[in-house]
């Protein structure tokens, strides 16, 4: 099992920019302040199979933060096959993952 917890965005703007709209501590643009990713994993021999879920927070579209991105959460299950060997060096793999979105977050900003 793997969990990548992340830690919120500090990153923000130093300093006022009339011209293009920007204010001196807003967050940048497009950066979620939380976002994580966490995934379950069964191997066996050969094959392996895996459950993820990641989690993006909603997030500025714009200089003037006047609009926001909604966060996301998405789901995902992937297989992966190894081929067998065949005397060379190299090794070969198949894999296939489906993502479905499952929840969508409000903007905080959102009315």
């Amino acid at each position: 099992m793997r969990f990548f917890p992340a830690h919120p965005t500090i990153a923000t703007f130093p300093a006022d920019g009339p011209a293009e709209g920007i204010v001196a501590g807003n967050p940048l643009v497009n950066a979620p302040r939380h976002q994580w990713f966490g995934e379950l994993t069964w191997r066996r021999s050969a094959w392996r199979l895996a459950l993820d879920v990641q989690h993006v927070g909603a997030r500025a579209a714009d200089l003037a933060h006047s609009e926001d991105v909604p966060g996301y959460t998405l789901f995902g299950l992937h297989a992966k096959y190894d081929l067998p060997s065949r005397g060379g060096k190299g090794r070969a793999s198949v894999r296939a993952k489906v993502s479905l979105p499952i929840l969508r977050t409000r903007s905080p900003q959102a009315k």
